[in-house]
């Protein structure tokens, strides 16, 4: 205890200020001095004490091993540090942390020694009695030396581990500056205590503050030797061992910072670097300016502060100057400490000298330019240090398999936040491999939860299943194959709006499990199709190769649609490996980060520009709307061009810098003012050449947007490119519309291509059949020929040329003559027919199914046994006596041949064809199965092909068949090669097309996906002028690769504080810094950047939303303060919190809230009932889920037109009133990505009028961003868990909390009570208190109607809103005619009323039956229509007896009819008994018309001698024959029609012959001595020498289309085609003839030489007109320079300057504009020449009427006359009310009010008021029995009319 209070008072007698304050110390206790590392010992009290050691006590003397934390107050009480766990030799941060979480976790009060601690404060120091604030920690030894805790950054109220392990880490720091060389030490090695404590006393008393003081009188060199001298004692004086005051630090402030204004010797270089190590300059220099720089503080304060801080100033100079990367950190604190310093001194109004604001400036530049190389150096070396390992531009755009593997890891590097990047390759590299980690990863992801059953979440990817490819097709995109994919599982899904197989989109497909894969693109999406399971896929290249080793026919795959568009990846990936690295655009600013921005190349060249669109006249002369663009001087003022300060800054950065960087926060204008830039650009655009400019949006509304706002002012010459606008103004600019308007465009090159692609569809169709039937069929000789050895052709020929016909399928055993050439050895076994391609096969095709058992062939008796064997032929009955024995004879036979024991020789019998055909098929199958090919060696041997065995001719006809298909496979590989090179041309063609139409625009307007997608065309285009629009929201790669190399001006439009790009992969995002725009980059690396500052769009409540949390600061525009109220609410912005739990939605990760739903949706049905507009409201929510279920819960019909939309995609648009749904409450607290300051921005600031939202506040709390908005709402009061309502009406207020209080608080928008007014009807109004429809002129009254029918007495039935029109009240009426009695209307007439009464009639054939009354007996009908039909018929004027009677039909046949149909033959059912011609009976009834043509099936010999079953009218027609012609053609084929057909004259039979020209090709037979069919090339010379470019069967072209290099006749080198080389219309270079007036011709238009020179030559030249004035002319307008354009400097008579052209005539007509006062009072705007003469006011007049005191309604300068003003008086004869003119009278005014009189005759007519006389016109009714008997009769007004003339009461008006 006494050695704690002896320390105590030493450090107590040390700090003087610091007695009572509580310590955290770190004490050494007695004990034998602890031993070095290398077993030294080390000194305590007396003793010297040692250095060099590692640990940070060391540093100050003390032994790491033996180092305490004591937290005391100042008598010592608390608790040691090594109770805890503190061990000797570990690390002493890691120590202090972990003994400050057992204090904090230790509450109760403990005693120590024989004292106790009081407890219960929170932080751990209150524990034990000592004030957190003045918690110390001191490093000291047993005598008190050492260092404060407080001096490394410890602020009262914070967290005290975090504090002390912050402090260990500038000790840490300390120690390793202690061991420096240079460094000052308190105490030196091998220096005893007492030794040093000596030196410092001296020391001190040399250099003290008073000292310093009188140092500061002396010069700066004398002072620099001064403090050189004293480098120890200064050493303690910058690092002392307690708390520096304030007075020391400002006297040594002002000693060191007047030392530094001389030149710097190499001693004082060793000075600048302990005062860079020091406390003084780290911490407690930038800390007292901070102090001082308050503005409390300097009011106070006297100049002083000034010297101080320039003194500072000078001091940080010198010490960066000495270290300038060392000290940037150091140097950076003070002089933001001096810069919040100079701010309030220019906030109080005091005065700066400049030489300080010059030096803070300068030290500013050389700082950041210090972080900047240093940042640019640490980025080289972590670049220099992960090479990549391969190059980027070797990679596959398209994903691989190994890419797909789970274990596979990409080499990334992150994307540069701050700082340039070393080289512009490794900036391509880094943006390649991020864009295309992102496109892999999703698919990547979701194949391995697929691997490994996982459930797969809804974005992650689409896969199908049971994969089929069916088929490939030929289309001009190349080779496409249709893919059959199961949709038992899709049913679901809509196709018309779904995302899945969408155009240019990735798939893949796998037979295991992704092991392996293919890869395509969905290459046509026909949604008739998909709801098949039908997509049609171009596979690439490698997928290709991987198919045609496949059988497609039985392959059944998986395949997986990637999440990921690969469209917008596929281009912009192969945009950045085209890229060179030499020819990057704008590489100084991207790659470098440079912040000197250049003016654009173009303004460089002429820095003048016209404003006149701007100026909104274009007949302002030249001198006033051409500025110079880098004079901001000579602009138009702010007013002229209708901006705001902020805007304009913007529009002159855009236009004055080659890259200019706009950030627009919400509601500032950012599209106004780019329209504003794109509309001078433009102007200057078409002036200079620069045509086109191309505009990128990120989204398609924003791009329609801004592309309607150019086509305000470009009604011409516009291209949108892309098919998803809505906007129908731009339809007619759509490229896809101007395609169709260019004709032409399709060139020779074009067609033929088209062509060649259809034949080589038909050619790979054939190649495909046969490699299909390479196993079906057997091959004709013809087809196989040039695969066999020729001395085997040979044997096959001549026995083909003996025997007449194909003898090749019966050497196989499969023909109809196989008898005849069977082996030697005989045959074993029966075959049966085949496919063979003879001509028959077409045949059998046609014929299947309908043949029946055919007859035994015969053997043609000419045939000679060719082997002198007997055959003997099976009869048939013994080979098939029914259908059962052939069905077992052919398994018997394919049995056999698997076995290969007997191979089968001949065909006996045919049989029914369609159940033999795959019989067949499959023993064809089976043997080239079993049969091994001939090796080449043992075909040679064979010299008798006759003489082989069956077995040994099939494995010959193998070996022909494998050469055969090796032959088909390379042909299908040359043409398939054949068709990708011509679907380039096509496509080439077609590009061409567009490059056409885009290179004639003015504007192309684009998504950054399309500006992707065509980016060949960009890049051909190479536009000069680019602006974007929506730049943050938009990936970096996407807009560098819609650049280009001439690239002049790039303007990026944006705003990042809202949406950022949002990659697919989130890892990419946080990690690598994908997110990050090219727009967000630049800004964060100090390139110059304009931010609109003023916001037009929300009203300022709404604006505190985002200012100042998001945004520092935005002013409002005075319009948004004049928003009207929203209706029915008491407040404009609310927050509606609540803690309703949120919910997940199933298979997605998306939420959803059913209590925000609700109350959002009747919500907003309030609003509308308010009168509010569909379209005035937008609901806005955070997840898609939450968008589902508020669709669901929002009718169609009633919701119509209201915007439901999720945030990210609202982007850029506003409306009225904004209803935000937050959705996230959960017990996790997890606010998702509503943290995300972005989204948040978007989200509050898309409302101009009314803001509301509801959510978990106490959830978003947790969020910093969310806890000061949420705070502002509550002191704005608006932020409580009931929503405030008000009556319009009523104006009472009610609270409203869930969704359902609406129906109960304001039920029909207003409030509860009930609406209770009067209407016209007379009852009341049964809705609630309703804002809507007041004057009720839409309300329908459903009560029930109280009028009467006069005319009746009967009450109307209907309701009240309801025409009364009629009565239809049913009564009974006595029929006149019949006396019945009949329910009917009470308006109808019972003499037109059919009576319904049924009464008993007699007919005329004598049957009684019952009729309605009003049916009369007649005749029976005869019509036949009557008569026929079964059912009863009511004819229209007969009635018909319905009895059934037995009756002798005219027929003579007896059947039981109706009664009225007893004399109809027509009715009779019986057969027909008469005979045909043929002897056969009619099948037709008695009743039909025999035929002419018996049907009957007979057995029938044709002329032509075959026997058929036809019918027996067809038995003597030949063409009804279906037997196989057995003609032959005068080639030797058989005829391939049917006996019944016409023979062919030409022969189809594909045959390879030798043509005309020497080609070998597959021709029809027909066509083989024709020249015209060679595909072949041409072999020809042209008369030029070139080879022609036709085929062989072609005429040769005249004009020779190969591209040459030729001199034209204009003396220029093109590459034209060779026959336009003499053509100087072809020429492309730039035109250089010499004009007249000695110019070279620089032609207006394109300015090529082939187009024709213009007459005049717009050269620019200097004039110098008569009258003195020079002037820039173009040269063909010098006969206009006596027209001086500049204005005339004459003064008039008025003395007003003539405002004429200079040579213009003077006249003495001033048309100065200037206000004068008429006579009537009234100011007027005229000319000066006008003054003087008799002037007309046009304002309205000011009189009053007389006697009437209403206003004069007509125009100042005319009479007043009568008074005009209409006025509603009563007239006095029938009270009604009238409006009329003030000046009318009652007694001449004729009332028009509608009334209604009453005839004689009962009826009511409607009359105005003043036609009502004695008598009326005649009632018009139609049935009106007295209408002509009383069209004299005096009137009767009803009896109300006349009480009310009677009363003088109005009478009631219609």
């Amino acid at each position: 205890m006494m050695e704690e209070s002896h320390l105590q008072r030493s450090v107590d007698s040390g700090r003087g200020r610091s007695r009572g304050r509580g310590v955290i110390r770190v004490r050494e206790p007695r004990g034998p001095p602890p031993s070095r590392p290398d077993g030294t010992p080390e000194q305590d009290g007396n003793g010297s004490l040692t250095g060099g050691m590692q640990h940070p006590a060391d540093v100050h003397g003390i032994s790491s091993a033996d180092a305490q934390l004591r937290i005391t107050d100042g008598r010592g009480r608390g608790r040691h540090f090594r109770q805890w766990g503190y061990q000797p030799n570990r690390d002493l941060s890691r120590s202090f942390s972990q003994s400050v979480e057992h204090l904090e976790q230790d509450g109760t009060p403990e005693q120590d020694g024989n004292r106790s601690l009081t407890g219960g404060m929170q932080h751990p120091a209150g524990v034990h009695g000592i004030s957190s604030a003045d918690a110390q920690l001191r490093i000291t030894d047993g005598r008190g030396r050492g260092r404060h805790f407080r001096q490394w950054g410890y602020q009262p109220n914070r967290d005290l581990s975090r504090s002390i392990s912050q402090s260990v880490e500038h000790l840490e720091q300390d120690a390793v500056d202690w061991r420096r060389p240079n460094a000052s030490r308190p105490y030196q090695r091998g220096r005893s205590h007492s030794q040093s404590r000596a030196t410092m006393k001296n020391q001190d008393q040399s250099l003290n503050l008073n000292y310093l003081k009188g140092l500061q009188k002396t010069n700066a060199s004398e002072v620099q030797k001064t403090l050189v001298k004293f480098i120890p004692q200064l050493g303690e004086l910058l690092t002392p061992g307690m708390d520096m005051d304030e007075e020391m630090v400002t006297i040594l402030c002002l000693s060191l910072g007047h030392a530094c204004t001389t030149k710097s010797s190499e001693e004082w270089k060793k000075v600048l670097i302990m005062i860079r190590s020091s406390t003084f300059f780290r911490r407690y220099l930038p800390t007292s300016l901070a102090k001082v720089g308050c503005l409390s503080s300097i009011e106070q304060m006297s100049g002083g502060l000034l010297e101080m801080l320039h003194s500072s100033l000078l001091l940080g100079h010198a010490v960066f100057t000495a270290l300038p990367q060392a000290s940037a950190t150091e140097v950076s604190l003070l002089l933001t400490s001096a810069e919040s310093v100079l701010r309030s001194l220019k906030a109080v109004g005091e005065p700066i000298p400049s030489e300080t604001i010059s030096l803070a400036r300068d030290l500013s530049e050389k700082l950041v330019t210090a972080l900047f190389q240093m940042r640019k150096g640490r980025q080289q070396n972590m670049y220099k240090s992960k090479l990549p390992p391969d190059n980027f531009r070797h990679l596959s755009v398209v994903p691989s398999t190994e890419d797909l593997q789970y274990n596979t890891k990409s080499f990334l590097r992150k994307n540069v936040e701050e700082g340039c990047y070393p080289d512009a390759e490794t900036y391509l590299d880094v943006q390649f491999r991020l864009l295309r980690e992102d496109l892999v990863q999703p698919l990547r992801e979701g194949i391995r939860e697929l691997q490994n059953n996982e459930r797969q979440r809804q974005q992650s990817m689409y896969v199908y299943k049971n994969v089929q490819i069916t088929y490939c097709d030929i289309t001009k995109v190349g080779r496409v194959h249709n893919v059959q994919f199961e949709t038992c599982s899709l049913r679901h899904v809509c196709w018309d709006s779904s995302k899945r197989l969408i155009f240019g989109n990735l798939v893949s497909l796998s037979q295991d499990e992704f092991k392996s894969a293919i890869f395509g693109i969905v290459a046509e999406r026909d949604t008739s199709k998909l709801k098949e399971g039908k997509v049609t896929i171009k596979f690439f290249p490698d997928a290709l190769q991987e198919l045609s080793r496949m059988h497609l026919t039985r392959a059944v795959f998986l395949m997986v649609e990637s999440p990921s568009f690969f469209e917008a990846y596929r281009y912009v990936l192969e945009g950045l490996q085209e890229t060179r690295s030499e020819s990057l655009p704008f590489k100084s600013y991207i790659v470098d980060c440079s912040t000197d921005i250049r003016p654009p190349l173009y303004l460089a060249q002429h820095q003048e520009l016209d404003f006149s669109p701007l100026l909104g006249n274009k007949s302002l002369p030249l001198s006033k709307t051409m500025v110079k663009a880098l004079d901001s001087a000579t602009w138009p003022s702010e007013e002229k061009l209708c901006l705001d300060s902020s805007q304009m800054k913007a529009l002159q950065a855009a236009l004055t810098q080659e890259i200019a960087l706009i950030q627009g926060p919400p509601g500032t204008g950012k599209t106004y003012v780019g329209l504003k830039i794109a509309k001078i650009l433009l102007e200057e655009s078409l002036n200079r050449n620069l045509i086109p400019m191309l505009i990128v949006c990120y989204t398609n509304h924003a791009l329609d947007q801004f592309l309607e706002g150019i086509l305000k002012f470009c009604k011409d010459g516009l291209v949108r490119i892309g098919s998803r606008s809505e906007s129908e103004d731009l339809k007619k600019c759509m490229l896809s519309v101007l395609r169709r308007s260019i004709t032409g465009y399709r060139n020779d090159v074009y067609n033929k291509a088209v062509n060649d692609l259809q034949h080589l569809d038909k050619g790979l169709d054939s190649i495909e059949r046969n490699l299909m039937n390479l196993n079906k069929k057997v091959f004709a000789f013809s087809t196989l020929q040039e695969f066999i050895l020729s001395h085997q052709q040979i044997q096959i020929i001549e026995m083909n040329r003996m025997f007449n016909t194909c003898c090749f399928s019966d050497w196989l055993g499969l023909g109809s003559n196989s008898l005849w050439f069977m082996p030697p050895h005989g045959i074993d076994s029966v075959l049966t027919w085949c496919e063979v391609d003879d001509g028959h096969d077409e045949f059998l095709q046609r014929s299947e199914g309908t043949f029946e058992a055919i007859p035994l062939l015969e053997i043609p008796r000419s045939f000679p046994d060719l082997h002198n064997e007997t055959v003997q032929v099976l009869d048939e009955e013994e080979v098939l006596q029914n259908e059962e024995t052939a069905d077992h004879y052919f398994e018997d036979s394919i049995a056999k041949l698997q076995d290969f024991s007997e191979i089968p020789g001949t065909c006996y019998q045919q049989v029914k064809f369609e159940k033999n055909t795959r019989r067949v098929a499959e023993m064809v199958r089976v043997a080239l199965k079993k049969a091994n090919p001939l090796t080449l060696r043992e075909e040679y041997s064979v010299w008798n092909i006759w003489q082989m065995s069956y077995f040994d001719r099939w494995r010959l006809y193998s070996a022909w068949l494998t050469r055969f298909k090796d032959n088909l496979l390379q042909r299908r590989s040359m043409l398939e090669q054949r068709v990708e090179e011509t679907a380039a041309v096509i496509k080439t063609c077609n590009e061409e097309r567009d490059l056409f139409i885009l290179r004639g625009a003015k504007v192309i307007g684009m998504t950054t996906t399309g500006a992707a997608k065509h980016r060949n065309l960009l890049q051909q285009i190479k536009p000069r002028i680019i602006i974007v629009e929506e730049a943050a929201e938009i990936l970096e790669a996407h807009v560098f690769t819609a650049l280009n190399s001439e690239c002049q001006h790039l303007i990026l439009i944006g705003d990042h504080q809202q949406l950022r790009p949002n990659p697919m992969v989130y890892e990419l995002a946080k990690r690598y810094h994908l997110d990050l725009s090219l727009f967000e980059r630049m800004l964060k690396n100090n390139i110059p950047y304009v931010t609109l500052s003023t916001q037009h769009r929300m009203r300022p409540e709404i604006a505190t939303l985002i200012v100042p949390h998001i945004y520092k600061q935005l002013n409002n525009h005075p319009s948004v303060s004049k928003f009207e109220n929203i209706k029915g609410l008491t407040t404009n912005l609310f927050f509606v919190e609540h803690e309703e739990p949120e919910e997940g939605v199933e298979d997605t990760r998306s939420h959803n809230n059913p209590h925000e739903a609700r109350f959002v949706v009747e919500f907003c049905r309030y609003l509308l009932i308010q009168g509010y507009g569909p379209t005035q409201v937008t609901i806005l929510t955070t997840y898609t889920g939450q968008l589902l279920a508020l669709k669901k819960l929002m009718q169609r019909d009633f919701f119509k037109g209201v915007r439901v939309c999720v945030v990210d995609k609202y982007q850029g648009e506003e409306n009225d009133i904004v209803l935000l749904s937050l959705v996230r409450s959960n017990k996790e607290n997890c606010t998702g990505f509503l943290k995300i300051s972005n989204r948040i921005c978007v989200a509050l600031s898309r409302a101009k009028k009314g803001f509301y939202a509801i959510g978990n506040a106490k959830l978003l709390a947790s969020a910093p961003i969310w806890a000061g908005i949420l705070d502002g709402l509550r002191m704005q009061n608006c932020l409580k868990p009931s929503l405030p309502l008000q009556c319009q009406i009523h104006r009472s207020r009610a609270m409203i909390s869930k969704g359902s209080d609406f129906e109960q608080v304001a039920p029909d928008g207003g409030c509860s009570l009930p609406c209770d007014t009067r209407l016209e009807c007379g009852h009341v109004c049964t809705l609630c208190c309703h804002p809507f429809d007041r004057n009720h002129k839409r309300y329908r009254c459903y009560k029930p109607c109280q009028i009467i029918h006069e005319s009746c007495g009967h009450a109307c039935p209907k309701v009240c809103y309801v025409d009364c029109d009629v009565c239809t009240v049913m009564v009974d009426k006595t029929i006149p005619n019949c006396g019945h009695v009949q329910t009917m209307q009470c308006y109808f007439d019972p003499n037109l009323f059919k009576c319904q009464e049924y009464v008993q009639r007699i007919l005329p054939c004598g049957h009684e039956k019952q009729l309605l009354c009003y049916q009369n007996t007649f005749p029976i009908c005869s019509s036949v229509k009557c008569l026929q039909v079964e059912t009863p018929y009511l004819c229209e004027k007969y009635v018909h007896c319905e009895i059934q009677v037995d009756a002798t039909l005219p027929c003579g046949h007896q059947q039981n009819v109706k009664c009225y149909q007893k004399n109809c033959r027509e009715v009779c059912k019986w057969p027909c008994e008469q005979r045909l011609p043929c002897g056969h009976t009619c099948d037709k009834k008695c009743e039909q018309t025999c035929v002419v043509d018996c049907a009957v099936m007979v057995d029938a010999t044709l002329p032509c001698g075959h026997q058929q079953n036809v019918k027996c009218y067809q038995k003597n027609c030949r063409e009804v024959c279906k037997w196989p012609c057995e003609h032959h053609l005068p080639c030797g084929h058989a005829c391939d029609k049917e006996c019944g057909q016409t023979c062919v004259v030409d022969c189809a039979v594909m045959v390879d012959a030798t043509l005309p020209c020497g080609h070998k090709q597959e021709v029809m037979c027909y066509q083989k001595n024709s020249t015209d069919i060679c595909e072949w090339p041409c072999e020809r010379q042209l008369v030029c020498g070139h080879k022609c470019d036709k085929k062989c069967g072609q005429k040769c072209t005249e004009q020779c289309q190969h591209p040459i290099n030729a001199t034209l006749p204009c003396g220029h080198k093109e590459n034209v085609l060779c026959f336009q080389q003499n053509n100087s219309e072809k020429c492309t270079s730039a035109c250089e003839k010499l004009l007249p007036c000695g110019h070279i011709c620089i032609c207006k238009g394109k300015g090529k030489c082939k187009d024709k020179c213009s007459p005049y030559c717009f050269e620019v030249v200097d004039f110098t007109l008569p009258c003195g004035h020079q002037m820039e002319l173009k040269c063909f307008m010098s006969q206009l320079k006596n027209n001086c354009p500049r204005p005339c400097s004459r003064i008039l008579s008025c003395g007003h300057q003539c405002t004429l052209r200079c040579r213009q005539p003077c006249t003495n007509l001033c048309r100065i504009q200037k206000e004068v006062m008429l006579t009537c009072g009234h100011q007027k705007e005229i000319k000066c020449f006008e003054e003087g003469l008799p002037l007309k006011c046009f304002r309205p007049c000011m009189r009053l009427q007389k006697p009437c005191g209403h206003p004069c309604l007509k125009i100042c300068h005319d009479e007043c006359g009568d008074c005009t003003v209409e006025v509603t008086r009563i007239m006095p004869n029938c009270g009604h009310l009238q409006t009329m003119s003030c000046h009318q009278e009652l007694e001449l005014f004729d009332c028009k009010e509608e009334v209604v009189a009453t005839l004689p005759c009962n009826h009511q007519k409607i009359k105005l008021c003043h036609e009502m006389s004695d008598h009326l016109s005649p009632c018009d009714e139609i049935n009106c029995i007295v209408a002509t008997s009383v069209a004299s009769a005096p009137v009767i007004i009803n009896s109300e009319m006349q009480n009310g003339k009677e009363q003088g009461r109005s009478c009631e008006p219609l």
